[in-house]
């Protein structure tokens, strides 16, 4: 690890050196963070410990150095998970739908997580620059999944600049 900085309210920030060890620090950064934010969480608390899991996990996976964390929550019952990384590849969203396969058809080696990501997100947004990329997932943590009608929105774009990616 890196470091921990809370940049405001409902704010926290990780950075993390990118081995493997990153991923369940990261998790558990999160889940103590989101479990004190005092939003109404349904499932939605699990569904972001996997969130930050995979983002982390593919942070990790596939660019060399460190990557950041970032948990956001709001009054409105929204709450935002970005992940930084120093890879400025940008990888495909799965169209819905994508990560359930036959069993046959499962790859070797992974290749569901951004799908799972993209399945438990009202939005997923990737985004690159010179020095890296963020991936982030937009939930809305006070509705119940039997009351939600699915992803609202996966692009790949970024909705706004994040011009602090250079601080690295």
């Amino acid at each position: 690890m890196v470091g921990t900085s809370s940049t405001g309210e409902g704010v926290m920030e990780l950075w993390l050196d990118g081995n493997i060890a990153s991923v369940p620090q990261a998790r558990a950064a999160s889940h103590d963070f989101i479990e004190h934010a005092g939003l109404p969480w349904s499932q939605a608390e699990d569904d972001l410990d996997l969130i930050v899991t995979e983002l982390v996990s593919n942070a990790c996976r596939h660019a060399p150095g460190p990557c950041r964390v970032r948990v956001c929550t709001s009054d409105e019952g929204v709450c935002t998970v970005e992940v930084w990384d120093t890879d400025p590849a940008l990888p495909a969203i799965p169209p819905p739908g994508a990560c359930t396969p036959a069993e046959d058809d499962a790859p070797p080696c992974g290749g569901y997580g951004l799908g799972i990501v993209a399945l438990l997100s009202r939005e997923l947004h990737v985004c690159g620059d010179w020095c890296g990329k963020t991936v982030r997932a937009v939930v809305a943590v006070s509705v119940s999944r039997a009351n939600w009608e699915g992803p609202l929105e996966h692009e790949m774009h970024c909705p706004e600049p994040d011009h602090q990616n250079s601080a690295a």
